[in-house]
């Protein structure tokens, strides 16, 4: 083959290889425009301002009961153990089937078990509370630990657990200060939980307002007036399940007075304050209040106007 033959072969391969890669189709590759889908953000269900006033003070005013109830009752109950106040008497040894009390052979631990018992109200409770005594009753120092079984519920649906240690001051007359407190409410979420202020001291005082106490008989002081200076704080569960509002409790014009029997304020007012801003206030005077410890189950609860400049919204609730 001669060099102008092999030379024209090869030029002839090379067009054919060039002809037929250039003419090749390109394949087109549709892309389609697909849409994302964003999840949704799910909004944080939000309370009316009217209904938050109300359920928070309510959520307190429950809380603040349970409180008075179980230190009431404990206290009641220790009265009728004349040995623990340097009394030996007989007088004081009858007590109603309800709560089933005991005391050990040291005389230093009371039990107290309540068996759907309704206290001096007419919510019942379940469960056992245990008393220790430091000391002797009416003395300086003396000190009262309550602490709730894991078990205790209170109007058969709310899970309770907690303590409270109580100090007697006799200096300031017949007065408990409460030193120590951590009562949950389980049956709310988040949990609702009642602390001590950390500024004031929250305590009860035994005011003999019939004039009858006799030091020989226990029994004596159980028609005695209550009065109570909540000085609390308690963080309220939001709507949201998650979150909590702190409410600071105290009390305003006047203290909260109880009478042991009726467990049921009839007189004072308490304030909730949220970050240092007023909240709303539970008025226990109105609308029907009476004197001489008769309680009437009414209450008000009163929330600032708009902006809180000078007005109140109040509306009256049965307890």
């Amino acid at each position: 083959m001669s060099c102008n033959t092999k030379t024209l072969l090869q030029l002839t391969l090379f067009v054919l290889i060039f002809n037929t890669f250039f003419s090749c189709s390109k394949e087109e590759i549709q892309i389609e425009n697909t849409v994302i889908q964003e999840t949704p953000i799910e909004e944080t269900p939000t309370e009316p301002l009217h209904d938050r006033f109300i359920s928070n003070s309510l959520v307190v005013l429950e809380s603040e009961k349970i409180l008075r109830n179980i230190v009431l009752q404990s206290i009641y109950q220790l009265y009728f153990y004349p040995q623990l106040t340097d009394v030996q008497s007989n007088q004081a040894t009858t007590r109603s089937g309800c709560p089933m009390s005991s005391i050990n052979a040291a005389e230093t631990v009371v039990t107290l078990t309540y068996n759907d018992c309704n206290t001096s109200s007419t919510v019942s409770y379940s469960g056992t509370i245990t008393l220790t005594i430091t000391g002797t009753l009416g003395v300086f120092g003396t000190t009262v630990l309550i602490e709730l079984s894991d078990d205790f519920t209170v109007g058969g649906d709310q899970d309770i657990d907690g303590t409270v240690k109580l100090e007697y001051d006799n200096i300031a007359i017949d007065k408990y200060n409460i030193i120590e407190l951590e009562i949950d409410n389980n049956s709310t979420a988040p949990p609702t939980e009642v602390r001590l202020s950390p500024v004031q001291v929250a305590h009860f005082e035994l005011v003999d307002v019939n004039s009858d106490d006799d030091n020989n008989n226990p029994l004596t002081f159980l028609d005695n007036e209550v009065l109570f200076d909540p000085y609390l704080t308690v963080h309220c569960p939001n709507a949201d399940g998650v979150s909590q509002t702190t409410l600071d409790v105290s009390p305003v014009a006047s203290k909260v007075k109880y009478s042991i029997v009726c467990g049921m304020p009839y007189d004072g007012e308490i304030q909730l304050d949220e970050s240092g801003t007023f909240h709303s206030s539970i008025d226990f005077s109105y609308p029907n209040a009476t004197s001489g410890g008769v309680c009437d189950n009414e209450f008000n609860i009163c929330k600032p106007d708009g902006l809180g400049f000078g007005g109140m919204t109040c509306s009256p609730n049965t307890f």
